[in-house]
C-alpha cells in the first residue's frame, strides 16, 4: 500500500496477503477529516463520501487475499463513506478471497480482471462503474455477489461463471 501511495504501480504473483486490504486509505483519511460529520438535513452538495484515487496499474495474479479487500467502508462513527477508484489497470486475476470484497461505488477506468477468481465471503460490486474490458470469466462467488446498479461500458464477461448464492443485477447497465 505505501508503493500505490507513493505511485509505483505494484504486481504481486502467488503472494498470501494478511490483513485487512484497504484502498480507501481510511486511517490516513480520517486524520485530516472532522471526527464527526455534520448532518444537515436540507443537504444542498454536502456529500458524506471520501474518494481515493489509486492512480497507478494493480496486478495480483495467484493471489490470497486472507482478510477483508476493501474500496468501500462505511464508517458509522464518523459518518462518512470511504471509497476507492482505479485510474488504471486493476487485476486481480486467478486470486482467492477468503474475506469480504467490497468495490461499491468504485470506478474501473481502465481494463479490469478478476478471471478465475474465487470470492468465499460477500462480494459488492453496487453501483461500480466499469469504462472499459471487465472479465468476471471463471469466477466463483460462493455467498451473495451484489451488481446492482453497476455500469458495464464495454465488454464483460461471467463466461463460466459460478454463482453458489444470490447474484444480484438489478437496474444494472450492460
Amino acid at each position: 500500500m505505501k508503493d500505490i501511495k507513493s505511485g509505483k504501480s505494484i504486481s504481486y504473483q502467488d503472494a498470501v496477503i494478511s490483513g485487512t486490504l484497504d484502498f480507501t486509505y481510511m486511517e490516513e483519511a480520517m486524520e485530516k477529516l472532522p471526527s464527526k460529520r455534520k448532518n444537515s438535513w436540507w443537504g444542498n452538495n454536502n456529500s458524506n463520501e471520501v474518494k481515493k484515487l489509486i492512480e497507478v496499474k494493480i496486478s495480483f495474479t495467484n493471489c490470497t487475499f486472507k482478510d477483508d479487500v476493501l474500496a468501500y467502508i462505511p464508517d458509522e462513527d464518523s459518518g462518512y463513506t470511504f471509497t476507492a477508484n482505479f485510474e488504471d489497470i486493476a487485476i486481480f486475476k486467478n486470486c482467492n478471497f477468503k474475506g469480504k470484497a467490497m468495490f461499491k461505488y468504485s470506478r474501473f477506468e481502465k481494463e479490469s480482471d478478476f478471471s478465475g477468481s474465487n470470492f468465499d465471503d460477500d462480494t459488492t460490486f453496487k453501483y461500480a462503474k466499469f469504462d472499459r474490458d471487465i472479465s468476471f470469466q471463471n469466477t466463483k462467488f460462493a455467498e451473495i455477489s451484489t451488481f446492482k446498479y453497476a455500469k458495464f461500458s464495454e465488454n464483460v464477461s461471467f463466461a463460466n461463471a459460478v454463482f453458489e448464492d444470490s447474484a444480484v443485477f438489478k437496474y444494472t447497465k450492460f
